[in-house]
């Protein structure tokens, strides 16, 4: 289910297509490409291997495939992108006809993305005017700023760093989200919607407060896919079953991780670690429950149908809302992606430390 893309194969499709990207370092010598078609964030990748940590469409390992692909302006690539919610408002013609009407316009993604090198780092820019749709007006428009830069191991600081990086490797990235009303006659919310896909076979871990309680959105899940434990749920990522579920932001942390193996030996570790402001009227809502909203933290799983996809997993989470009573007319949410690969017990004590939990 894993496509095995790698570095080289990324690298020879954006040049032979003559893709717009640019390279940001990280840390360990690793690196991202950040595209302008789409705006992705592709990688890091395998020290070892070369492979993207992220899932990547299989025709990235194809010439042919991918040229087509990318002539017909097909954006189910994978990696990483932003999408702007709220769902239902940009996404779906018919709440009750979700998955029929479902389509991506193009004016999100790929969208106009502008690109250059800026402070270290990689800027994407664009303007967006785009269909509303079940509102009193037809389109909205905004505009959306970001920055791709290498970030900082988050145990740089801490007594326990060298004995919890002792055979462990480090790549990560953070990505701030400018997002800007330019269309205050047309009040309705928009939020910045980050969204990784991941490859299948591992498990999200998402520590909790308080009571626990999560947002079902499609055939309901159970115990076999979700465990509830003391101060965190671990979800199964299968890549087979088709599930989405929400965590509300009241009862997170703004952390959370996938921890999947990657051989024998080794696994991947990949922390999320943004903004979570409780108080923010979070405006994405499941296409039967209206008005329920308030979740910060998402996790879809793909059921293989799709292109022959194979199957993934989407780590996704909102930036800051604005418009209405959110008090704000724009917002710059911060996100952090921490990389660690090594030995299981290894990552898992890195996972407990930043998470703050017991997992097992």
């Amino acid at each position: 289910m894993n496509n095995n893309i790698t570095k080289d194969q990324v690298e020879a499709r954006l040049l032979e297509n003559q893709m717009e990207y640019y390279p940001v370092e990280l840390d360990d010598d690793s690196v991202v490409f950040v595209t302008r078609f789409g705006g992705r964030v592709i990688g890091p990748f395998d020290r070892k291997t070369g492979e993207s940590f992220m899932w990547l469409c299989k025709q990235f390992q194809s010439k042919e495939e991918f040229a087509e692909r990318y002539s017909q302006g097909r954006i189910f690539l994978g990696a990483e992108r932003l999408w702007i919610a709220p769902e239902l408002n940009f996404y779906t013609t018919e709440r009750m006809k979700f998955d029929e009407t479902y389509h991506c316009q193009p004016c999100i993604d790929p969208g106009s993305y502008s690109i250059v090198k800026a402070g270290g780092g990689v800027s994407l820019q664009m303007y967006v005017d785009a269909k509303v749709y079940e509102m009193p007006f037809t389109s909205k428009q905004f505009e959306i700023s970001r920055t791709v830069k290498n970030t900082a191991n988050p145990l740089k600081f801490t007594e326990c760093f060298s004995a919890l990086m002792d055979g462990v490797d480090y790549a990560g990235y953070r990505q701030d989200i400018y997002i800007n009303d330019l269309s205050k006659e047309k009040p309705m919310y928009l939020e910045p919607w980050l969204v990784m896909q991941v490859n299948p076979g591992g498990e999200v871990i998402i520590p909790y407060t308080g009571s626990f309680s999560f947002d079902d959105y499609y055939e309901p899940i159970d115990e076999t896919i979700q465990s509830v434990h003391d101060r965190y749920a671990v979800l199964q990522g299968t890549g087979i079953r088709k599930y989405k579920v929400g965590y509300k932001a009241a009862k997170t942390t703004g952390r959370s991780s996938y921890l999947i193996p990657l051989d024998e030996d080794r696994h991947l570790l990949i922390i999320k670690s943004f903004y979570n402001d409780p108080s923010t009227p979070y405006c994405m809502e499941g296409w039967k429950v209206p008005g329920v909203r308030g979740c910060s933290l998402y996790i879809y799983n793909d059921d293989a149908k799709r292109e022959g996809s194979g199957g993934f997993v989407e780590f996704e989470h909102c930036g800051l809302t604005i418009g209405l009573d959110s008090g704000r007319t724009s917002s710059v949410s911060e996100t952090c992606h921490y990389f660690f690969t090594g030995a299981r017990e290894s990552l898992i004590k890195i996972n407990n430390e930043l998470l703050g939990i017991e997992y097992k």
